[in-house]
């Protein structure tokens, strides 16, 4: 009876082996399904980043352009060419009326 009971014991013992096994492989092949779509996720990610990237450059020149097309060949006031507001002078930013720099300095720190 008694080498019945050992017997059992094994073959349970056994079973329950072959199931954490068992368990084991599909926990390691749902790990790796999770790691194949973070990886094609991310690469997606970063592909948009890239695009956002190059989009955001476009624009910084269309920017660039179109500031110079207002300027004309002058250049922007407070550099060289004639200011239409009489408070710019050579002594600096401050007397500009605040906000925008339009005396040397482009508001966008465009040049």
């Amino acid at each position: 009876m008694c080498r019945q009971v050992s017997e059992g014991t094994e073959l349970m013992k056994a079973a329950q082996a072959e199931a954490g096994q068992e368990q084991l492989a599909q926990g390691r092949a749902q790990l790796q399904r999770y790691r194949q779509e973070s990886s094609t996720q991310l690469v997606g990610t970063r592909n948009e980043l890239a695009r956002l990237h190059t989009r955001l450059e476009a624009a910084r020149r269309d920017v660039r352009q179109w500031v110079r097309g207002m300027w004309g060949a002058q250049g922007p006031p407070g550099r060289g060419g004639s200011s239409t507001d009489p408070r710019c002078t050579a002594q600096g930013d401050a007397q500009c009326g605040g906000g925008a720099k339009v005396c040397g300095l482009h508001p966008f720190g465009l040049s």
